[in-house]
């Protein structure tokens, strides 16, 4: 296996970052709306929103809630 040196990385349903949060599924969808946490839409086609968010943006987010 080619290991570029890059870190996996994993992404997560809104579901989940709603989960990892503490937070409704709909905050997080404002959060990505409103441009506070990236996300990548993965649907097929241009009328349904499928959103993934990678983890370690998830996690940067937590630290700087925490942080200040």
């Amino acid at each position: 296996m080619y290991n570029s040196g890059m870190e996996e990385q994993t992404f997560l349903t809104i579901e989940e970052v709603a989960e990892l949060l503490k937070v409704t599924k709909r905050h997080v969808k404002n959060m990505i709306v409103s441009g506070k946490l990236p996300a990548k839409n993965v649907a097929i086609g241009k009328f349904r929103k499928v959103w993934r968010v990678l983890k370690s943006d998830t996690l940067q987010l937590t630290n700087d809630s925490a942080t200040g």
